[in-house]
């Protein structure tokens, strides 16, 4: 087994990198990322690496490296697929979990992506179901308009056309219509009023008391949101960050001996 961690934690070293906005964002350099044998290593992925893999997918600072051998190798290894798709689910920047999602989705197609995003918004954590929502606007794109990240979407880039997803969008519209009525969290509730018009289209009766609780809630975010997809209102809200983080950024061991596992 390739020593993953070591390498992320030099890479992080190196470029200076500690705070979660600076991890999200970064999307190189590449060139150097790692020798040969590395690469292809990661292409294989090998049972005792994907174990490795999928540990530093679920941390925020680590999930930084996997991203980058992603784009080097503009692949995502099938043990790491769903792993990876949640990795964008719970990345905070909406601009930046598309790093994670693009590639899951030009690799392994958009209807696997959605299928997880279900899977999420139906048994995840409140997190999950929040970023699901937000996975779920770049997955909604057409596969011939995404792009590699660190191609800066250049059409030479662009993956072919992929099956309709629009079942699968409607069904993700139904869902959040019942858990934006049963679950009180904020954060859920933040991500789901979006999608209340539409599906109250298909659920009239749940979606007029769903409705009913977004026009009253005690959120600006979720009264406004729901004024303007009801098309009463223009001014759209700045939707705030969720109220609870994704894993904790870790900071590098005092010495050797520390745990560095998450």
């Amino acid at each position: 087994m390739h020593p993953w961690l070591p390498l992320s934690e030099h890479f992080l070293a190196t470029h200076h990198l500690q705070s979660a906005t600076s991890i999200e964002a970064r999307i190189g350099p590449l060139a150097g990322l790692a020798p040969v044998a590395v690469l292809d290593a990661f292409r294989a992925c090998a049972p005792a690496d994907a174990v490795e893999l999928r540990r530093l997918l679920a941390d925020r600072r680590h999930r930084l490296i996997v991203k980058l051998l992603i784009l080097a190798t503009e692949t995502v290894p099938e043990p790491l697929f769903e792993d990876t798709v949640r990795a964008g689910v719970l990345t905070d920047n909406p601009s930046f979990n598309k790093h994670f999602l693009f590639p899951c989705a030009i690799v392994h197609g958009r209807r696997r992506v959605m299928d997880i995003l279900l899977e999420l918004l139906d048994h995840g954590t409140d997190r999950e179901k929040h970023g699901s929502a937000g996975a779920l606007y770049w997955c909604s794109m057409r596969r011939e308009h995404m792009y590699w990240p660190h191609h800066d979407g250049r059409p030479e880039s662009r993956p072919a056309p992929d099956a309709p997803i629009d079942d699968l969008l409607r069904r993700f519209e139904d869902r959040a219509l019942e858990e934006f009525f049963r679950n009180p969290a904020l954060d859920v509730r933040r991500a789901l009023v979006h999608h209340l018009p539409a599906a109250a289209r298909r659920a009239p009766a749940l979606g007029a008391q769903a409705i009913a609780v977004a026009r009253e809630h005690s959120d600006d975010y979720v009264r406004q949101r729901i004024l303007v997809d009801l098309a009463e209102s223009a001014l759209i809200p700045c939707k705030p960050l969720p109220t609870v983080a994704d894993v904790p950024v870790t900071a590098p061991p005092d010495d050797a001996s520390g745990d560095r596992r998450r």
